[in-house]
């Protein structure tokens, strides 16, 4: 690949100049390689990758290599009981799911967490994860929990079930709220406590400074129901930290156009790797001073598509969301298992072939 390696070890000090609204030479790209991803390219068994941290470590390390530096690495511990007291559930019931709500949604009140968030069962196995990873890692790759949360919308589609919880919307709006209020309250605690842990992290990684929040639901919704579902809650925990950090969202759902506008009414400072199903220009349009991370198909183009794809979307991405210098070249969500090697270094040349100023 006929790229500077320091063009690449640079990619961390643009984002953060064109977030502080400072000029850069070129715009700056994150290479977004989820587990999936890091399991397919290793030939790693999920089971095995999400039970044994050495596995989970030695898997990313290859990947990482591979790229350049480029992949953060991603401590990968099961979070849920931030949220609910699965285990609890699971005795009550003998149902190995996360669909915890019932019907009427009254057992919610069972079974929230009650414990704080430093007590946390799974909280202890991410730091003692943390810790290891850290033991391996030099001083510019520490790992911690990306400083990040899932929005209330897309945590009630986990406990609830992706079939039902959208009519709860209309069946039952009061008991959803009382939900909504609860997952945002503890989604601001755990955002404080990631803070207080693992601040100084966050600051040597890609992921830098900043919250991210994700929140793929409110994409489907129409207007009436984002103002009543989404703004209170996904809009709480951006205004928490408005100013402190850039607040990025996260929605990858299908929307329409007409709809756009209403993701810049939560008060994010960036949208990244949202719907590749929607043309880029429809974005820049409705959000014009918001820092779009987008937004190459990961599918179409870096599974299905070749090389040469690749670069032709990165152009266009470029050439229609590049205004005033706020955007990211990312793909519209995290590129998976199935995707190209030849396809990331196509994306890799094509950050430094075609998004310079």
């Amino acid at each position: 690949m006929n790229v500077p390696i320091e063009f690449f070890r640079e990619n961390a000090n643009r984002y953060r100049k064109l977030a502080r609204g400072e000029k850069v030479d070129y715009a700056p790209f994150r290479l977004w390689l989820d587990q999936t991803f890091v399991c397919d390219f290793t030939k790693t068994p999920p089971a095995k990758y999400a039970s044994d941290l050495e596995v989970q470590y030695q898997a990313q390390k290859m990947v990482d290599d591979r790229y350049y530096g480029l992949r953060d690495y991603e401590v990968g511990v099961n979070m849920i009981d931030i949220y609910f007291d699965y285990k609890q559930y699971w005795t009550d019931s003998g149902k190995k799911n996360f669909q915890f709500l019932g019907d009427d949604l009254n057992n919610f009140d069972k079974y929230f967490q009650r414990k704080k968030i430093a007590d946390v069962e799974g909280v202890h196995d991410l730091i003692n994860a943390v810790n290891f990873y850290n033991t391996k890692l030099p001083a510019d790759k520490k790992a911690s929990f990306y400083h990040g949360c899932t929005g209330a919308m897309d945590l009630f589609s986990i406990f609830r079930g992706t079939e039902k919880f959208f009519v709860d919307l209309y069946d039952s709006p009061n008991k959803v709220k009382q939900i909504f209020e609860f997952l945002t309250e503890r989604s601001l605690e755990w955002l404080d406590f990631q803070e207080k842990t693992w601040g100084d992290y966050n600051r040597v990684n890609n992921l830098f400074d900043k919250i991210d929040i994700g929140e793929d639901y409110c994409a489907y919704l129409q207007p009436d129901l984002f103002d009543e579902f989404v703004k209170p809650y996904t809009g709480k925990l951006v205004a928490a930290w408005k100013g402190k950090v850039v607040c990025s969202l996260h929605t990858d759902g299908d929307m329409l156009p007409s709809g756009l506008h209403k993701l810049g009414e939560l008060g994010i400072d960036e949208l990244m790797g949202f719907s590749p199903n929607i043309d880029i220009k429809l974005f820049r349009q409705a959000l014009p001073n918001v820092i779009l991370g987008g937004n190459i198909h990961p599918i179409y183009h870096m599974i299905e598509g070749s090389p040469d794809d690749v670069k032709k979307a990165a152009r266009y991405c470029f050439e229609n969301a590049n205004q005033n210098q706020r955007f990211v070249l990312c793909t519209g969500g995290a590129i998976t298992a199935g995707a190209k090697p030849e396809n990331v270094n196509a994306f890799l040349e094509a950050v430094y072939e075609v998004t310079r100023y």
